[in-house]
């Protein structure tokens, strides 16, 4: 694929437990001046990646639903702002706990749009954005307890989608 036409910074799109955001001035000084290829082995939220905003990159995770998230919001933001729209609409605890169960159940047979929708909905509104999963593979966070969580912020996701375009995703 090609790379993006610009190289914008964004920021992380979902919670991440380690996440680096708030250690990024002290990355940025102890990293080389030039980054012909970035590659980040341990995505998670992807801050850096996000922040440094790299002609050329390779994102991987062990985490296949996170690296799913993140190539369905490179494929086709519109539509997973559309189903965080939809989530946002219908969120609360009821819904919180029959989405998870949907999850568990069916998310490999959804379109990707709607499984990275799925996937920032479970991180935002869960407990502390853990993402943790049982030895079934079942996701098992309980939902946490915020007032008002921002399930979709649009602009955020379309920049880090520009930022995704071109990435590789592993």
């Amino acid at each position: 694929a090609p790379a993006p036409a610009t190289f914008e910074p964004a920021s992380p799109i979902i919670k991440w437990v380690g996440g680096k955001a708030r250690l990024l001035d002290v990355i940025a000084r102890k990293l080389p001046k030039t980054i012909g290829h970035y590659f980040e082995p341990f995505s998670g939220g992807a801050a850096v990646f996000f922040s440094l905003a790299p002609a050329r990159a390779t994102l991987a995770d062990q985490n296949p639903d996170l690296i799913a998230m993140y190539q369905g919001v490179a494929d086709n933001v519109e539509r997973v702002i559309w189903w965080l729209g939809k989530f946002h609409r219908a969120h609360d605890e009821a819904h919180y706990y029959e989405f998870r169960a949907a999850w568990n159940k069916a998310r490999h047979t959804w379109e990707l749009a709607r499984r990275a929708a799925g996937f920032i909905y479970l991180n935002k509104t869960c407990y502390n954005g853990l993402w943790r999963v049982n030895r079934a593979g079942h996701y098992n966070v309980p939902m946490g307890r915020y007032a008002n969580p921002t399930i979709c912020a649009a602009e955020p996701l379309r920049r880090a989608a520009r930022r995704l375009a071109g990435t590789k995703l592993l």
